[in-house]
């Protein structure tokens, strides 16, 4: 899901020397690798200030021979042109800074009345050091408001302006997604193969949004929640033409949905709050998040509990905006892979990194000891199309090749590049950002990395972690690229194991402690520049009301759909397997919902102390 906005702006303040003589340009890991000879910018207006620039007065040369370089702006730094002297080094900035106002928007939305305060926030983020003040966005009562969000700059300059509505209507609960089966009974939920035709029906909602009796096919999906012993069952449908359901992921057609049924989180929530949080972490700085929607679900007539509805996981275009293989022609694809224990099913599949052994009982040996904690190797499902062997071996090469050059780095072994031919060879750039940077898509792996963080996902390495890249001549992903959170049902608490309950701990750094090992996330964790670029992506979360997003809608969806909840409570209350994966158990939805927010907020409270010091 790709939005994007038009804005990338320019504002008039003091001017900042980045550098001193020192040989080799810029010191800052941040700007080392983001020169560009194109700039998108639009002048603000302004009469009081001007244009100038500075120099620095201890100069290792008095005839300096200037060239200069645009630094694109991004999220967490602001553009600049920078004056570079070819004999010393010494380096100063143009006091004209661009700003990246290209990842966030203000929309309209809609909320069901349920007594309480509702707002509008941005989606999206705004950079790194500006702020975001609303006027005219709260609203109680059935009706609307004109609301306005205004982005400053670090000096209280006006960035830009924008307007967006806020409704709220009457509350007519959930929609309702009715699946009626052409033998009249449940698809056998051990098979994850086989269609069972169908016909969905959708009612309960806006007119625009109602279906009647789309025709395709429906099975079994998921894993741990497709055991005899669990009642309640997730599905996948796919339809005979492409369709929207609901809105979701602003109109798109598609033929594949998904139905999860979030048994084992009687919250219903922690997927939904993951997802809200990756739309405005991803979905505006091209990467993807599912959308989603809270439903109703009846199979042939019959009432089955409260789901969520959620995007397929697969490449198309505003999912996974990869370029699959037609054919075997090329190895020079895109490819969509996921960290999988289980081998991937039916899916080819690969393992690469340190060589461990993991026995019956789950404990590790052999692997890479780094810092104190075992790195060890993990198993890759290709969730993408391939055609031919040789598709295979050249992303099973180029992900072991990215484990073991982050590796090299991180231990101070060596600093390596992939190369065209996707060898591993030495790095020209001098720092462990750059070096990663050019093959991994260092930005969305820290995004992922505040996400699970947060939430202490337990299953962060045992699958549903998604990474994909596209070597075609039309990629847009040419990068190792992180994105997609999913699976986020055991998170949060919920599970009752170890450290991973802890609100007040570190869980990427040490490992993981009770959940299971993820490479990538460790790994970077262990660069010398995450601290400072994480604590900026947090800051830049903090500031675009990101987790507050979130929260608000644990708050929303608990009070004006707990007659939903409640009637999915009832439905299961005699329900097998809820506490198979040993997760906790609560009196009601709205006992489990008040200790979700509870527990995120005494999280977000320890992350504050690390990050925003």
């Amino acid at each position: 899901m790709i939005k994007k906005g038009l804005l990338t702006l320019t504002v008039l303040s003091l001017s900042l020397v980045i550098s001193s003589c020192n040989k080799g340009g810029t010191s800052s890991v941040l700007s080392s690798n983001n020169s560009s000879s194109e700039t998108s910018s639009s002048k603000e207006e302004s009469s009081e200030t001007t244009s100038s620039s500075t120099s620095n007065s201890s100069k290792e040369c008095t005839d300096h021979l200037f060239k200069t370089e645009t630094r694109k702006a991004t999220i967490i730094e602001k553009g600049a042109s920078i004056k570079i002297c070819e004999k010393c080094g010494y380096t100063e900035e143009e006091n004209e800074y661009t700003y990246d106002l290209n990842e966030f928007a203000f929309k309209d939305a809609t909320f069901m009345y349920d007594g309480f305060e509702k707002e509008l926030l941005i989606e999206g983020l705004i950079p790194y050091g500006t702020t975001v003040q609303y006027e005219n966005n709260k609203l109680t009562e059935i009706g609307s408001t004109l609301a306005t969000a205004k982005i400053y700059d670090e000096n209280n300059n006006l960035l830009v302006s924008k307007t967006a509505t806020l409704t709220i209507v009457e509350n007519i609960g959930l929609p309702n997604v009715r699946v009626n089966t052409s033998t009249g009974s449940d698809p056998d939920y051990h098979d994850k193969t086989n269609y069972t035709t169908m016909t969905t029906s959708i009612d309960n909602c806006d007119s625009k949004y109602v279906i009647n009796s789309a025709s395709g096919g429906i099975r079994a999906r998921g894993n741990s929640t497709n055991y005899d012993v669990v009642s309640k069952h997730p599905w996948r449908l796919k339809f005979d033409s492409k369709v929207n359901l609901l809105g979701l992921n602003e109109g798109q057609k598609y033929k594949s949905w998904v139905l999860l049924a979030e048994y084992f989180d009687q919250s219903l929530l922690r997927n939904s709050y993951a997802f809200t949080l990756g739309n405005s972490m991803f979905n505006y700085s091209n990467n993807y998040c599912s959308d989603f929607k809270h439903v109703n679900f009846y199979m042939n007539g019959e009432y089955r509990g409260v789901y969520l509805l959620a995007e397929q996981q697969q490449c198309n275009a505003g999912r996974f905006g990869i370029n699959e293989p037609e054919d075997d022609s090329s190895e020079k694809v895109g490819y969509l892979i996921e960290i999988d224990i289980r081998g991937g099913d039916d899916d080819p599949y690969f393992t690469c990194g340190p060589q461990s052994y993991r026995n019956p009982q789950g404990v590790w040996s052999g692997g890479k000891m780094i810092n104190g904690v075992r790195v060890v190797s993990s198993t890759y499902a290709i969730k993408s199309d391939t055609f031919s062997n040789a598709q295979k071996k050249y992303i099973e090469k180029y992900v072991a090749n990215a484990m073991d050059a982050l590796i090299n780095a991180v231990t101070g072994e060596k600093l390596q590049v992939i190369d065209e031919n996707n060898n591993l060879v030495n790095s020209p750039y001098t720092t462990q950002y750059e070096t990663l940077n050019s093959f991994l898509d260092v930005e969305s792996l820290l995004k992922v990395c505040i996400l699970h963080e947060l939430m202490k996902n337990y299953d962060v390495g045992y699958g549903s972690f998604y990474l994909y890249v596209d070597f075609s001549a039309k990629s847009k992903h040419p990068k190792l690229t992180f994105g997609a959170p999913w699976d986020f049902d055991l998170s949060s608490g919920n599970k009752q194991s170890g450290d991973v309950i802890k609100t007040n701990n570190e869980f990427i750094k040490s490992g993981f402690g009770e959940a299971n090992f993820n490479p990538w996330l460790y790994l970077i964790s262990q660069t010398d520049f995450y601290n400072e670029m994480i604590a900026k992506y947090y800051s830049v979360f903090k500031n675009s009301n990101v987790f507050e997003r979130g929260a608000d809608y644990i708050s929303y969806a608990t009070e004006a759909f707990a007659s939903d909840f409640v009637r999915d409570a009832e439905r299961w209350k005699n329900g097998t397997g809820k506490d198979r994966m040993k997760t906790r158990q609560y009196t009601s939805q709205k006992d489990a919902s008040s200790y979700l927010s509870n527990w995120l907020n005494q999280r977000l409270s320890y992350m504050d102390g690390i990050y925003l010091k």
